[in-house]
């Protein structure tokens, strides 16, 4: 996120707003998502996974 001058302001942008453009339901401890959003114009790819019985949302990476 960093190198690439990605906030913590738009990670929750892009999870508050963006598309999921797909799913990993099988992924381990919890199913992941790739979202897609923009920010500022600018495309951001965001891999988040949430554990359903808390509705706790982690991000992978961005």
């Amino acid at each position: 996120m960093f190198q690439r001058s990605i906030s913590r302001d738009d990670v929750k942008t892009v999870l508050a707003s963006g598309e999921a453009i797909a799913e990993y339901p099988d992924d381990r401890p919890y199913p992941s998502y790739l979202m897609l959003g923009v920010v500022n114009q600018r495309p951001i790819h965001v891999v988040a996974a949430r554990d359903a019985e808390t509705l706790t949302a982690y991000v992978i990476t961005a």
